[in-house]
């Protein structure tokens, strides 16, 4: 009987668009989308950044060029 229940709220897979298109988190989901892609362009631009600095300059900023991956992704996950 479970697998008669089961069947019964399987999604429609002859509808291409089924659970895509209609789906209410759409929105959401291609806004978080854009969100990481707009986060990764500024840890790019910040690593660029950081990478073009000389020793001196980094140590101003309490960083050694062993630091520049870390401070990037940092960047990326949003804690700077």
């Amino acid at each position: 009987m479970r697998a008669i229940i089961a069947m019964a709220q399987a999604p429609d897979i002859t509808d291409p668009l089924s659970g895509i298109a209609r789906g209410p988190g759409l929105i959401e989901r291609a806004r978080e989308v854009f969100s990481i892609c707009s986060r990764a362009a500024d840890a790019a631009y910040a690593y660029e950044a950081l990478k073009a600095m000389s020793g001196e300059e980094l140590a101003k900023r309490g960083l050694k060029r062993a630091d520049l991956p870390r401070a990037a992704y940092d960047k990326l996950a949003g804690r700077s």
